[in-house]
């Protein structure tokens, strides 16, 4: 008898996050969320292991969006996958995952913000 438990397993929704994660991509993030939530996707993993910087309003967008999306009875989970993340979570008590081993049957979607640099208002 074939064991084909991995082919009916859930599909799981990665979602990487990458660059600084700002009030933008806090934003960006809270909408993917909550489109894939409410087309049904049965797992949502957020992966911040490719974020850079951190702001405290994109880190409380990020954590609001998922508290929603959990209140509302769907799946998501928040993988730090560095250390200088889970230091940055802990630091804003956000809580996390343990770190998660890639899921077999997936499906990931990555989105890419990088502020702009400051520049400098110093006349020459």
């Amino acid at each position: 008898m074939l064991d084909a438990s991995h082919d009916s397993a859930p599909e799981v929704l990665v979602v990487e996050l990458i660059g600084d994660l700002d009030a933008t991509l806090g934003q960006y993030a809270a909408e993917t969320i909550a489109t894939h939530a409410a087309k049904g996707a049965p797992d949502i993993v957020l992966s911040t292991k490719h974020l850079s910087l951190t702001s405290e309003i994109g880190m409380r967008t990020l954590d609001a969006a998922i508290r929603s999306a959990r209140d509302r009875g769907h799946s998501v989970s928040l993988d730090p996958g560095t250390r200088k993340m889970r230091t940055a979570f802990n630091n804003a008590r956000i809580a996390y995952s343990p770190p998660l081993a890639r899921p077999r049957a997936a499906r990931c979607l990555m989105i890419a913000r990088h502020a702009a640099p400051k520049r400098s208002t110093k006349a020459a």
